[in-house]
């Protein structure tokens, strides 16, 4: 009877110890699966790419700056320092200290050494940062040394460092539309002719090659801004003098050659009120050795500056090249 009694029991153990263990093992498989499947709760690799994601979003929401979208041209370089943060900073402080500066020299009439001191802090701020200022700010500028440099009181030396830093500002031409700035040729050509008349038994100080250089850089781009009816204008004020028969033909193209301007918006004539008219000049006449250079220059920058435009430039291609 006991021993009945005690085997009974044995096998009573033995079964809950089994039953057990086997629920305690499917629960623990249970979980597992449920760690695996669970959707609020990725696993180990997923939760590592999901934090790389989210590094690199936030890298790249980190570096958008609006306080440069307004700017006109940054310098990209700068942009990679990890101080950038720092030279925004001062660049912000530069071009104020700069710009009150100018409008104060203005005011005073006080273009040496106050001028001419804050224009060439201009010059190696724009080398620096860059075109770091709006567009208004852009345009005001331009607009105040055009004013200064066409008053007939300011020395050529000062009106050299003025062709020096417009060309900085009008460098980037893409930045400043026609529809925001126009500048008047005739006031342009009337300062040509106050340099050009200057020769070496003038009295008159002057920076050397001031014309060939300062002016040359400067009218490169200045001549973008013209007036739509310039060019008429130009063709009207010079097409006179155009002989072959008398030197001033080779005045007539050197001014040509440098303010007719060529790089115009779709709908405007431009380069075909004249070109053909010049390209047959060129091909008729034997005795242009005096006026050739500056004409095939003219021919040279039309090409350049009208590629993909219906400019009738490929019809003489050849002679100007045998010739």
């Amino acid at each position: 009877m006991n021993n009945e009694f005690i085997d009974e029991k044995l096998s009573e153990l033995t079964n809950v110890d089994y039953e057990s263990s086997e629920s305690s093992d499917s629960v623990s498989l249970k979980n597992e699966m449920d760690v695996d499947q669970e959707p609020g709760k990725p696993t180990n690799a997923t939760s590592k790419t999901a934090q790389n994601k989210d590094k690199s979003s936030s890298g790249k929401s980190s570096k958008f700056d609006p306080e440069l979208e307004n700017l006109q041209k940054v310098d990209i370089f700068l942009q990679q320092l990890p101080y950038f943060d720092k030279i925004k900073q001062n660049a912000f402080q530069a071009f104020e200290e700069i710009q009150s500066n100018l409008a104060e020299c203005i005011a005073l009439n006080e273009i040496r050494p106050g001028f001419v001191h804050w224009t060439n802090r201009l010059i190696i701020f724009i080398h620096e940062y860059g075109l770091f200022f709006t567009k208004e700010e852009h345009i005001r500028l331009v607009r105040v040394y055009i004013e200064l440099m066409l008053t007939p009181s300011i020395d050529l030396p000062t009106v050299d460092l003025c062709f020096q830093v417009l060309t900085d500002l009008l460098k980037k031409y893409d930045k400043i539309s026609r529809n925001d700035l126009t500048i008047d040729w005739r006031s342009i050509y009337s300062l040509y002719l106050r340099i050009h008349k200057i020769s070496d038994i003038s009295s008159v100080l002057a920076p050397e090659n001031i014309e060939q250089t300062s002016f040359a850089n400067f009218i490169k781009y200045a001549r973008i801004y013209f007036d739509e009816s310039a060019t008429q204008e130009m063709l009207a004020e010079w097409r006179p003098i155009i002989c072959p028969f008398d030197l001033s033909m080779s005045k007539a193209f050197e001014r040509l050659k440098l303010f007719l301007p060529t790089i115009l918006y779709e709908h405007e004539s431009g380069p075909k009120l004249w070109l053909n008219e010049f390209l047959n000049l060129w091909t008729t006449l034997s005795t242009r050795h005096y006026w050739e250079s500056h004409l095939i220059n003219l021919f040279a920058r039309v090409a350049h500056d009208t590629i993909g435009n219906s400019i009738g430039v490929r019809t003489y291609l050849i002679y100007l090249v045998i010739s």
